[in-house]
């Protein structure tokens, strides 16, 4: 299980687990938008090419609220969106940098046996050195679209 981070791993990763968390909300607000998005685009266009115009009066009476509807409806996405927590920026930290052994994560764990004698307590002195100087190497993470999957 994960503990609080101690002040140096802390100190070395917290812009770029700001940044991070931004980057996950951003994605998670894109994804959630673009329907919005879409529906303005198209009621946009029908008005700009002159579609809506085309249409009888009382078609384009019930355009609007059809348009609004959809609007308002395709909004509640929107609204369910979460911040990220701090626990969902490290391990995207890892994977976005390439890094191997899962540096950030390793420098948040407590050794497993605080009673383990002084050759275990020593490996893992040096385990958590390790870790601490592949910290330098993590990159925050860019946001991400999943428009192209979807």
């Amino acid at each position: 299980m994960l503990s609080k981070m101690t002040k140096g791993p802390d100190r070395a990763l917290s812009g770029r687990i700001v940044r991070t968390r931004l980057a996950i909300l951003w994605e998670r607000l894109w994804n959630a938008a673009f329907p919005a998005l879409m529906v303005l685009g198209v009621s946009a266009l029908a008005v700009l090419t002159g579609a809506l115009a085309a249409l009888p009066p009382w078609a384009r009476l019930a355009a609007l609220p059809v348009a609004a509807i959809a609007f308002i409806a395709t909004l509640v996405p929107v609204a369910r969106v979460s911040f990220p927590a701090g626990d969902e920026a490290v391990p995207r930290i890892e994977v976005e940098s390439g890094a191997r052994h899962r540096p950030a994560t390793a420098v948040r764990d407590r050794i497993a046996d605080p009673s383990a004698g002084p050759m275990e307590a020593m490996l893992w002195r040096e385990h958590q050195s390790r870790m601490e100087k592949a910290l330098a190497g993590l990159k925050a993470a860019w946001p991400r679209s999943a428009l192209p999957r979807r």
